[in-house]
């Protein structure tokens, strides 16, 4: 078994860590223990009355919870995380890392490939392999296993259903639909702001786009942890999904093109929709924050190759 003992940021993160440490639980034939995904546990019916947020899921007779449970349940979840995070720091410090239980604890920067031979020699052990780390991957297995995780993270079907009515009218338009997600909040500061852009940065990005797009028009989904107006955006067809976090990153999913700054929550998004995402990204070697090449090779494949 894999068990997963330390958290990792926000949602769209620890669904990125969650998906690789899946993939090669998949791959390996074994159970795969994520109790770090537990406050957004009740987004997803294949985890949401378990504890431990397992992969695959349990039978119903070894999950916990139930609606009348919910005040003991988030207590249990907390405290079942805070003793797998001691766990697994305790025996690491103390040396103890492959008795009685393999640990692999990443230092900053440190990654582990987990489709690497002593990866599955440890998570096959008889002995748990506890984890804690950020960059544990494995690319070849995630695309390998992608239509497992995307079915076991299918959404509740309430948050579903509030996603559909929001983009239905977005639909008959018959409009190119371009997802734009707006990181503001934590990305003044994250790296000194590199990826924190002000909202003109991101009209003008729009801008671009929907002029590439002619003479089919273009209709934005704009998504964002900063208050947004559609004054905003002026000159622009702009539309906001219904601002609950779940439904925002899954409406992403329902686009035909994602922009935005580098982030798990989008990047959540193009996986489980199977969505271009084009990075805006500072470059010295161009005025603009995306590529017109690229944009363009995006939006008319065929136009581009010829």
């Amino acid at each position: 078994m894999i068990i997963a003992t330390r958290q990792y940021g926000q949602l769209g993160n620890r669904l990125r860590l969650y998906a690789h440490l899946m993939a090669a639980a998949i791959e390996y034939d074994v159970t795969l223990y994520f109790p770090h995904l537990n406050e957004y546990a009740c987004y997803f019916p294949s985890v949401a009355d378990d504890y431990w947020c397992r992969y695959p899921r349990p039978s119903a007779h070894q999950t916990q919870t139930s609606e009348n449970e919910s005040k003991t349940s988030d207590l249990v979840r907390r405290l079942i995380c805070k003793q797998v995070y001691l766990t697994g720091r305790v025996l690491s410090h103390l040396r103890l890392e492959r008795f009685p239980a393999h640990v692999v604890r990443l230092r900053h920067r440190e990654n582990c490939i987990l489709h690497e031979p002593e990866f599955r020699r440890q998570a096959q052990s008889k002995r748990p392999l506890l984890v804690a780390g950020w960059k544990f991957r494995s690319a070849p297995l995630l695309a390998k296993h992608a239509a497992a995780v995307r079915t076991h993270f299918q959404i509740a079907p309430e948050h579903q259903a509030n996603i559909q009515q929001s983009l239905a009218p977005l639909r008959r338009t018959g409009n190119r639909i371009v997802g734009v997600h707006i990181r503001h909040g934590d990305y003044q500061t994250w790296k000194d702001g590199r990826y924190y852009y002000p909202i003109e940065d991101y009209a003008a990005t729009m801008r671009l786009i929907a002029e590439q797009n002619q003479p089919q028009q273009t209709t934005f989904l704009v998504c964002g942890n900063s208050n947004l107006t559609q004054q905003d955006f002026a000159g622009l067809d702009v539309h906001f999904p219904t601002g609950h976090p779940i439904e925002d990153m899954y409406s992403l999913a329902e686009v035909d093109l994602i922009i935005g700054p580098p982030s798990t929550f989008s990047a959540w998004s193009a996986f489980m929709g199977q969505v271009p995402c084009l990075r805006m990204l500072r470059r010295r070697d161009r005025e603009t924050l995306v590529d017109p090449a690229v944009v363009q090779s995006v939006l008319h494949p065929t136009r581009a190759a010829a």
